[in-house]
């Protein structure tokens, strides 16, 4: 029905957590969780398992820190059976105005290579960026993006590369707006406007 961006699995999910209160000047609350989850098709094969522990903090400014390790992550892609996909994941949001705000997210560790021929490579996803409303009708975001990736086995290189971006948004009326995208991507180096 185009809601979902997978099919034909059965899933079971589970996720505990444990938060702490504490009386800081700085720190609002914290606390440390563990998701797990394992999935399979309707004829019974694995799709995919993984347990992340995490720990989170909620800090003064509306900032949020993650860290997450993904401490199992199996996962079968291409036909093939694919173990030890483990990485950290950091991530960063703070909104100390409301005309401001900043993301980061990064990630490190082992990564399935989603091509024709699947394989697995070692790298790291770097995301980062800021919004800017200097008034109730204009958003604009400027966002930073590198991926690195290399095979595991060969140390060959998959890709490296860049994306920069900035969104521009003017709203006219709750029922109007534009919005204009520029970017430019060195993976492809192309660039791009989409009005």
């Amino acid at each position: 029905n185009g809601l979902f961006g997978q099919v034909n699995y059965r899933q079971i999910y589970m996720e505990h957590e444990y938060k702490f209160y504490p009386k800081d000047y700085f720190i609002d609350s914290w606390g440390i969780a563990l998701q797990g989850n394992l999935q399979f098709n309707y004829e019974g094969v694995k799709r995919e398992q993984y347990v992340m522990p995490q720990v989170y903090f909620t800090l003064k400014g509306q900032t949020n820190l993650t860290i997450n390790y993904i401490l199992v992550n199996d996962e079968r892609f291409g036909g093939i059976w694919f173990d030890k996909i483990n990485r950290v994941i950091i991530n960063l949001n703070a909104r100390p105005m409301k005309e401001l705000s900043f993301y980061a997210n990064g990630q490190i560790g082992n990564f399935i290579y989603r091509s024709s021929k699947p394989k697995m490579g070692n790298g790291y996803n770097f995301y980062a960026g800021f919004t800017v409303r200097p008034s109730s009708q204009i958003n604009l975001s400027f966002d930073y993006s590198r991926a690195n990736l290399s095979s595991k086995a060969t140390d060959k290189l998959f890709y490296d590369g860049n994306i920069y971006r900035i969104v521009g948004i003017y709203q006219f009326s709750s029922e109007m707006f534009v919005r204009v995208i520029t970017q430019y991507n060195s993976f492809d180096k192309s660039f791009n406007l989409y009005p």
